[in-house]
């Protein structure tokens, strides 16, 4: 059985839920009119005991947006209910990896203004909770400002330790660690102390366009594994976010790179030498990347008196 989330077109808010019950031969829609209208659907979550049980977050994409909302369904996405709506705006959401009962979210504090267009500053929010089912479901705030600062963070949880959970902030990306299940915090580093690749450090471990929620994604094989992916290039941690290092590309020299091909590469011009050992290529967003070797490896030609700290 699996689900998937339809919009009629890439720029309308207007997500329905579907599902198969052949691997995927086959969809209909399950969702009725309980599920609202105007949503941007961003993530469907599956309890992993319960396949009739699953969670909708809704929100912000590059393209459209809707409410940033969490809903559930407990029929296999036919109706759904709203949960969590007064705690404000969802930003991201996470069911915990030991326990099917247990809920982790975060809300949208103060934002960058001209990055949104649906979700706004909430003077109230940017704060982590832990939702828990007992037929209802109970609240309960981990973060307040005192422990952890208000921010908008994505949510890390640890599938070895229950009590471990980690906070990734959006605005100037860093990871805090707690290890008592959300009572106290400690700073672990932030992409100054990460590996950028061939990118500028200033462009380095942004969010996904097509919704924040959607920036980090769990090795389900290995729980010290996070990968990122943000609107240009890929990134992953092995060690529980002590380091990460590009998945985009290799370092083969120093300051020289080969593709691992994720790159963002279109090209508009090519311009080879006699000899074949030079190589220039003009790219729309990526600029100008030169190779010396005959393709082997790459540099960035781009003159920073034009593009400032953008590598690419």
């Amino acid at each position: 059985m699996g689900y998937a989330a339809y919009h009629s077109r890439h720029d309308i808010a207007d997500g329905v839920v579907y599902k198969t019950t052949d691997r995927g031969l086959s969809w209909e829609r399950v969702s009725d009119d309980t599920l609202p209208d105007g949503l941007h659907i961003l993530r469907l979550i599956v309890d992993w005991e319960d396949e009739d049980v699953l969670y909708l977050l809704a929100g912000e994409g590059r393209f459209a947006c809707g409410p940033a909302a969490l809903y559930e369904s407990a029929d296999g996405g036919v109706h759904w209910t709203s949960i969590a709506a007064h705690l404000g705006q969802i930003a991201d959401v996470t069911l915990d990896p030991n326990d099917t009962n247990t809920l982790y979210l975060t809300t949208y504090g103060d934002v960058w203004d001209p990055g949104y267009t649906c979700i706004h500053d909430d003077p109230q929010g940017g704060y982590l909770y832990r939702g828990t089912f007992d037929g209802h479901w109970t609240w309960e705030q981990l973060t307040d400002g005192n422990n952890l600062e208000a921010g908008n963070w994505l949510i890390w949880l640890d599938a070895d330790d229950q009590r471990a959970i980690r906070l990734i902030a959006m605005d100037y990306p860093e990871l805090w660690e707690s290890t008592d299940g959300g009572v106290h915090w400690t700073f672990i580093g932030d992409k100054s102390d990460w590996e950028v690749g061939w990118t500028g450090e200033d462009h380095a471990y942004g969010t996904s366009f097509n919704g924040d929620a959607k920036t980090l994604g769990v090795d389900p094989s290995d729980p010290d594994a996070l990968l990122w992916a943000d609107s240009q290039f890929l990134w992953a941690s092995r060690d529980d976010g002590r380091t990460f290092v590009p998945l985009y590309t290799d370092e083969v020299a120093p300051g020289r790179w080969r593709s691992r091909g994720v790159d963002n590469i279109v090209t508009f011009g090519l311009a080879i030498s006699a000899d074949a050992t030079h190589v220039y290529l003009a790219m729309p967003d990526l600029g100008c990347f030169r190779s010396d070797d005959g393709g082997a490896s790459w540099q960035s030609c781009n003159d920073p008196d034009y593009v400032g700290t953008w590598n690419g």
